[in-house]
């Protein structure tokens, strides 16, 4: 089975002090999403099965992350104004949209990144986790990373023309200790 969508559902977080973490937003034919730490952006246009009039459909709307995990797996998808409804074999399950508490995501940052041009870094420090989260969105095996100038966070995007990228802020890093090994 051919996934209709990237699981971007991977970028939010559970985060009770934020609520709006947990939301994927889509606006344009992006859908966005972020924990905080990571925010990843999808041309649906580029990176879904969805078609013209469902990409329209979802325009402004907002959905959950458990909702996008389950849609994600779906069989067939039926995006509606009010609802989406997931079939895997016999089964319909009917999930609605969302309405945000807050701003979701800071978009005047990548405005700013992007404005600011790139950097060259000596060391950087990104999270483990992070890193493997967007290699599990992208779904691509090469990832080039651009380094934005003030350490506003890493861009990443996959090596191939695909209508994704992903900002990834710089860990806190410690004196490194740097080892070289050699025979």
């Amino acid at each position: 089975m051919e996934q209709k969508l990237k699981p971007l559902h991977l970028a939010c977080s559970n985060n009770a002090e934020n609520p709006s973490t947990a939301l994927i937003g889509i606006r344009k034919n992006t859908a966005t999403a972020s924990n905080g730490q990571l925010l990843v952006k999808l041309d649906l246009s580029l990176t879904s099965k969805l078609n013209d009039i469902e990409r329209k459909t979802l325009d402004g709307k907002y959905i959950h992350m458990d909702t996008w995990k389950e849609i994600f797996k779906c069989d067939d998808l039926e995006i509606e104004k009010e609802a989406i409804h997931c079939y895997v074999g016999n089964i319909k399950k009917t999930f609605y949209y969302e309405t945000p508490n807050k701003q979701l995501w800071d978009n005047d940052t990548v405005h700013e990144i992007k404005d600011m041009g790139q950097d060259r870094k000596g060391i950087v420090c990104h999270s483990a986790s992070q890193m493997e989260i967007i290699h599990k969105i992208f779904q691509e095996d090469h990832l080039n990373m651009s380094f934005s100038k003030k350490n506003r966070g890493t861009v990443i995007f996959p090596a191939s023309e695909s209508g994704m990228f992903a900002i990834l802020k710089l860990e806190d890093q410690v004196e490194p200790n740097r080892y070289l090994f050699l025979d």
